[in-house]
């Protein structure tokens, strides 16, 4: 059998017996990627037609693939041979490459061999591991399939691996003695990505240990400058320890630091969110000073409510708390209860067992999604929030509609006991603006209103200021996030369609009406809707309940659409 090796880190190359394999077309090599990225498991062959043609598959696409199979056999297998690596059953086709013969897979195996040499202290061995691991990429990964939506996950993924191995080079090249190496690879790294904490980390460690410390406190007040303007954050607490590491010339302390492993990288960034950040903030400060302190985060589906305490809750892990996540399920016993706060053996009730188990250490314990809690599940949070007042503990907890039956009972009890109210309204078009530029993006400036880019402003009518609606515009290619070649990214179109579907049927058709009404605003008469529909005014309004009630459509000074893309997949579908 034929030695394969298939390269996708850059422009896809496959290499036969060690000869480059001409792969031809970018159809056919768009193909063979999607079969790449399904690791051995059949891609039917209506999903195939799908994602080569965007959703768009012309009446000949099984006939096309079809001979773009039979022509990438012969370029992958000996003539006359029984197919072996690309193989058809009555599922679809599948591509039968082991992980060892992806070039993917091997750096990533490389980058994990070489952390375990660094730990055991052999920093030749890991340099010349990481330096080997790096020479795989010739470009961005998947690069082949830059706009096609079944790449984007497995391409972010790729990249971030590749920025992670840069940074750990870094640290090899630091414990290998080889500072000043060191300090022209982040400096490398910092120019690709301006923002990212854990490359300027490096930067300043690696300055300190060159005999420069005066340059890494100036490198220091630059990201710290960068972090104010840009995103109106100060630097994060594994960077303000170096800075006062430097400060201090604790050259122990800084000698610890290392690089982050792809798993610890800070996730996307959280703009529009400052004041919300402070006010969980002052609640953990409450709590740190021995008197137990409540929040109840609420806001819309997808308002970022999670991702805002999972970023409260790394920072505070990092600062030595202890963090207990409920996510409940059921009734108390199924999911509250079950949790290292309250599961297992204990003296007492619910609050007896928490203040055994705090036992006086700092405790955050996030409770998500109470509107699902049932009778009992409330009954425990509002016996804890009353009888357990003075010890370390902070609750957050996240709701869609804090203020509805049956919820708005323990809600009113939790603010008589001083619970901060946080509410994750939608993003303003400023603050997409100021997202757009982190991810260096910066679109030229030619909109409305003034400071925000045309980019910014589309971007927000599409996503009505919803955070998870942006991010999934954000992954798609620049040319299909809005004008012309504006499409619906398949996370946000999954997600919509659910909620479209939870509707009543007379809803899901007004919706319809409504859409097709609307125009580019996203705003709509009922009036002409009901003239379009052929109904009564008060029908159509009765119709527009369940929409309101579920945030897909807002109705003061007059109705529209929560986002754009509401619209968008009505009329798509």
């Amino acid at each position: 059998m034929s030695s394969l090796l298939f390269d996708p880190l850059g422009p896809l190359e496959v290499w036969r017996d060690g000869r480059c394999v001409d792969l031809g077309p970018p159809q056919r090599r768009l193909l063979l990627l999607r079969l790449l990225l399904a690791e051995r498991r059949p891609v039917p062959f209506d999903r195939l037609h799908e994602d080569l043609w965007a959703g768009r598959p012309p009446p000949g696409a099984a006939a096309s693939v079809h001979a773009h199979v039979s022509r990438l056999r012969a370029a992958l297998e000996p003539a006359g041979s029984a197919s072996r690596v690309l193989v058809r059953d009555r599922c679809g086709y599948a591509l039968l490459a082991d992980a060892s013969a992806v070039t993917s897979a091997r750096f990533e195996t490389s980058v994990e061999r070489t952390r375990r040499l660094l730990a055991a202290g052999r920093a030749g061995a890991a340099r010349r591991e990481i330096e080997r691991a790096m020479r795989w990429w010739r470009g961005p990964a998947l690069a082949d399939a830059a706009d096609a939506p079944f790449a984007r996950a497995a391409a972010v993924r790729l990249d971030e691996a590749r920025l992670a191995g840069h940074e750990l080079r870094v640290a090899v090249l630091l414990a290998d003695g080889d500072a000043a190496g060191a300090v022209t690879a982040a400096r490398a790294l910092i120019v690709a990505q301006p923002l990212r904490e854990s490359a300027w980390l490096l930067l300043i460690r690696a300055l300190y240990l060159s005999g420069r410390p005066a340059e890494a406190l100036r490198e220091y007040e630059r990201i710290r400058a960068a972090l104010a303007e840009e995103l109106g954050t100060e630097p994060g607490p594994a960077l303000r320890e170096l800075h006062l590491a430097v400060l201090r010339h604790d050259t122990p302390a800084i000698g610890g630091v290392t690089a982050p492993h792809p798993r610890d990288v800070a996730g996307p960034v959280l703009v529009g969110r400052d004041d919300a950040r402070a006010a969980l903030d002052r609640v953990l400060v409450s709590a740190a000073g021995g008197r137990s302190s409540w929040a109840i985060v609420s806001g819309s589906a997808g308002a970022g409510k999670t991702a805002l305490v999972e970023r409260v809750a790394a920072d505070a892990s990092r600062d030595g708390w202890r963090v207990a996540f409920t996510r409940p399920v059921g009734a108390a016993g199924e999911g509250w209860r079950a949790g290292p706060l309250l599961d297992g053996p204990g003296s007492g009730d619910a609050c007896g067992l928490l203040a055994e188990r705090l036992g006086g250490r700092p405790t955050l314990w996030i409770v998500e999604d109470l509107q699902w809690a049932d009778a009992a599940a409330r009954a425990l949070l509002a016996h804890v929030a009353t009888g357990l007042r003075d010890v370390p503990l902070a609750v957050f907890c996240t709701v869609r509609d804090a203020d509805r039956p049956p919820l708005a009972e323990l809600t009113v009890l939790l603010a008589r006991l001083g619970a901060a109210r946080v509410t994750l309204g939608p993003l303003s078009a400023r603050h997409v603006e100021r997202l757009l530029r982190t991810r260096a993006d910066r679109p030229p400036r030619h909109g409305t209103p003034p400071g925000v880019s045309l980019a910014a402003t589309e971007l927000h009518r599409r996503s009505g200021g919803n955070p998870f609606y942006l991010n999934e515009l954000l992954t798609l290619p620049e040319a299909r996030r809005w004008g012309p070649g504006a499409a619906v990214p398949p996370g946000a179109l999954s997600v919509l369609r659910a909620e479209l579907r939870a509707l009543p049927a007379p809803a899901r058709e007004i919706l319809s009406v409504a859409a097709a009404q609307s125009g580019h605003s996203g705003r709509f008469d009922p009036g002409a809707v009901a003239s379009a529909a052929g109904l009564p005014l008060d029908v159509v309004h009765a119709r527009l309940g369940p929409a309101l009630d579920a945030g897909l459509v807002h109705a003061p000074n007059g109705y529209r659409f929560a986002a754009g893309l509401i619209a968008e997949v009505l009329l798509g579908d």
